[in-house]
């Protein structure tokens, strides 16, 4: 009740992207990855949420390296008349060459702020979510390159952007990867 009257921001956010079509069964639903490598703008993408009063903009980003992990830290402001919930999500761009979808989901962070509330938050990103696993070594490798980091409110709005330079990382599996049956 308190969503339908207004008292309460509705703060959900789409699991999955939505295409486009002229009645209901024609509406189908896709990652967002198959979006990105056929260059088509999805009806509904990704992480997508409305917000009735509160407005969110970001501001910034920065992205640093931490051994084998990423550290993004970044602004996030409502510039609402209202309080509300966000969820900034992080993207990684693969340096050229490297065979996956053009943005791979590698963070986000869920805030809640008043109307012209400002916080500053960090991510970590663990070096698994930006390479591949090799099974051959049970490592993850992650190839050498500038790899661009994302921000946005989803997946087709991203309005920041940083890029890294990352020397080649191999990661030893951890605990749960499997590494136990090798020993």
């Amino acid at each position: 009740a308190a969503l339908l009257t207004g008292a309460r921001d509705f703060a959900g956010r789409l699991p999955a992207t939505f295409t486009g079509g002229q009645t209901p069964a024609q509406l189908t639903m896709s990652c967002y990855k198959a979006f990105d490598r056929a260059h088509v703008a999805p009806l509904f993408p990704f992480g997508y949420g409305l917000s009735l009063r509160a407005q969110f903009s970001y501001g910034g980003l920065r992205v640093t390296r931490d051994g084998t992990r990423l550290v993004v830290s970044f602004d996030v402001a409502n510039d609402g008349s209202g309080a509300g919930r966000d969820v900034p999500q992080i993207y990684l761009d693969l340096p050229a060459g490297v065979g996956d979808a053009p943005k791979r989901l590698i963070g986000w962070r869920s805030v809640q702020l008043a109307p012209g509330q400002q916080a500053h938050l960090s991510v970590g990103i663990d070096a698994h979510l930006l390479g591949q696993w090799n099974p051959g070594g049970l490592e993850w490798v992650v190839p050498a390159g500038d790899y661009a980091v994302s921000l946005g409110g989803h997946s087709a709005n991203l309005v920041r952007q940083a890029t890294i330079h990352l020397p080649e990382l191999r990661v030893p599996a951890a605990l749960g990867d499997g590494a136990e049956a090798a020993e």
